[in-house]
């Protein structure tokens, strides 16, 4: 919170709803995405782990690293 002391309320509320819905969102759609490729492959839940990771470090590092704008860093931080 050291780069947006003056949006400490908002960030606060903002993290909050993003973290209960986004992921919820996302371990839902995982669960279904693997249920369905779980009958071609046994190894799908653990790829589809490994995808998620991966697809999240971009979004990872615009929520960590761009401090000179709030809502980019929020956006970044929904599709971590």
């Amino acid at each position: 919170m050291l780069a947006y002391p003056s949006e400490r309320m908002t960030f606060s509320w903002a993290r909050c709803l993003i973290s209960v819905f986004c992921g919820m969102c996302g371990n839902v759609m995982s669960g279904i995405i693997s249920d369905k490729y779980s009958k071609i492959s046994n190894k799908a839940y653990s790829k589809i782990c490994m995808a998620s990771s991966l697809f999240g470090i971009p979004f990872t590092c615009v929520s960590v690293l761009i401090t000179n704008n709030f809502w980019v860093s929020l956006f970044g931080l929904g599709f971590r």
